[in-house]
């Protein structure tokens, strides 16, 4: 969960980077595209450890767990 904290924090500061260039240029520039993809990296970076943190509870789950019990 740290890492997504800081991945999160990552990204904020790149749009806020992105925004600035923004209201500078008046327009999207070519300079800008770097930023936004690093913003997209960083995105995926945190999609990525999302679904890490799943499927390690998933392999939490005690394994009678997922045995369906039909008995009942």
């Amino acid at each position: 969960m740290t890492a997504n904290k800081d991945l999160l924090a990552k990204k904020i500061e790149l749009e806020s980077q992105w925004n600035k260039a923004y209201l500078q240029a008046g327009k999207v520039t070519v300079e800008m595209k770097p930023i936004e993809e690093e913003i997209r990296f960083v995105r995926r970076q945190m999609v990525s450890a999302d679904m890490e943190d799943i499927r390690l509870a998933h392999n939490e789950i005690p394994r009678e767990d997922l045995i369906p019990n039909y008995a009942s």
